[in-house]
């Protein structure tokens, strides 16, 4: 190939989505709206015994909405689970953001023990 050719393919490259490392998903947009989701659920375990989970393990932006006042929207490009209670007592949430469409492998999840103060949370793909 030759060296026009080259560094005109290596700058298409660099420049098209497909050839881009970068995730979609953008871990700043989500570490807020996780923090927000965190603290909802510590108020709400503290008022009713237990964290809030919807009917399923991925979140339901309405029902979170209606149930905790936090919109996973402000996230951008990430899709929320809450993990169902391990026990009858809810001692420990977990709640994960993972990046959809091919930002999949980024993520952020966290578990907030009920005796702690502040969640342990691990980023992937950052």
């Amino acid at each position: 190939m030759t060296t026009p050719r080259l560094a005109a393919l290596v700058l298409l490259c660099i420049l098209a989505p497909a050839c881009s490392r970068r995730p979609n998903a953008d871990l700043a947009k989500a570490r807020p709206v996780m923090e927000k989701l965190l603290e909802a659920e510590r108020e709400h375990r503290g008022s009713h015994g237990n964290y809030w989970r919807g009917a399923q393990t991925k979140v339901d932006r309405d029902d979170l909405v209606k149930n905790l006042g936090v919109d996973v929207a402000d996230a951008g490009d990430f899709e929320f689970t809450i993990e169902p209670r391990e026990d009858g007592m809810d001692t420990v949430l977990r709640v994960t953001a993972r990046g959809r469409g091919s930002a999949s492998n980024v993520s952020l999840s966290c578990v907030q023990p009920a005796a702690q103060p502040k969640a342990d949370c691990k980023e992937t793909g950052a």
